[in-house]
């Protein structure tokens, strides 16, 4: 696949849509063809549909959409996967409602940008080193303040 360059305000932008995007219960994949009904599905498949539907309102180009929306999805579901270690580490608060998304530090979105949204982002990804460079940056922002 063709790589493209994702700026990190660019992904910021779109991790501030999710939670507006996460409650499309239809998602446009071509709009020549009829909606696909994901309903409230929490599935990889149905969060998928929902971003490159959002995506496609905003990027023409269809290869560089679906390039950024392989590396938003991937970087969303190993912030998931790794809750609870974020959230011990301080690096995001855990809604206590389903229907309100987690709070999470920027620090550990541009943590998980620098690994995920690289033109060959690697298969395995250690938390800890995600953790580390979450604080690094956080005590860079410290610093310059």
């Amino acid at each position: 696949m063709k790589s493209f360059e994702y700026p990190l305000e660019e992904f910021f932008n779109h991790v501030r849509a999710m939670p507006v995007v996460g409650k499309y219960e239809e998602a446009f994949i071509n709009y020549d063809h009829p909606p696909v009904p994901v309903g409230e599905s929490t599935a990889w498949e149905a969060q998928m549909f929902r971003i490159m539907d959002y995506l496609s309102q905003i990027i023409e180009d269809r290869q560089e959409r679906t390039y950024k929306a392989v590396r938003l999805q991937q970087s969303l579901s190993y912030v998931s996967e790794h809750k609870d270690l974020f959230s011990r580490e301080g690096l995001m608060t855990l809604s206590e409602s389903p229907d309100e998304p987690a709070s999470v530090e920027a620090s550990l979105f541009q943590a998980v940008h620098a690994v995920f949204c690289q033109p060959d982002p690697p298969l395995d990804v250690d938390p800890a080193e995600i953790v580390a460079a979450a604080k690094k940056i956080e005590a860079e922002y410290e610093d310059d303040e």
